[in-house]
């Protein structure tokens, strides 16, 4: 999470996963849980509980890897250089 971030990926396929598997009420308890770690960096897994909390730790993993990436990238591009995809110095 990043010093006032206002935006987050939303993976169009998950939701395809929530429509098929959760409630809309479950749903957006699942969105309203990821916005509160982009906006506080609360643990979203945490705030939710049942068949949503799944869904949270599924998308949580793939936002924290999404998130270390760009962390790479960021810090190569600080050093004068592009990160590469096997994790190695530019």
């Amino acid at each position: 999470m990043k010093e006032n971030e206002t935006v987050f990926y939303l993976y169009y396929d998950w939701i395809d996963d929530l429509d098929e598997n959760l409630s809309g009420a479950e749903a957006w308890e699942v969105v309203k849980a990821l916005c509160a770690y982009h906006r506080s960096g609360a643990n979203p897994v945490e705030l939710v509980e049942g068949a949503p909390r799944i869904a949270v730790a599924l998308m949580f993993h793939q936002i924290k890897r999404r998130e270390e990436k760009q962390e790479k990238r960021a810090e190569a591009g600080r050093q004068g250089g592009n990160a590469k995809a096997n994790g190695s110095k530019p």
